[in-house]
């Protein structure tokens, strides 16, 4: 992973995140949760 790929903490900066749900609130948007901190936070969905 590079380190501007979304999957950084935005909160604690850790990343050790892992993805807990595939669509967000949002269609464009994906769910995380940092396991180091342990809040969750979204991010913009990517096309694989």
């Amino acid at each position: 992973m590079n380190p501007d790929d979304g999957r950084t903490c935005p909160w604690c900066g850790s990343r050790e995140t892992e993805q807990i749900g595939e669509w967000g609130p949002q269609l464009l948007t994906e769910q995380w949760i940092c396991r180091a901190c342990r809040t969750p936070f979204e991010r913009i969905r990517r096309d694989p």
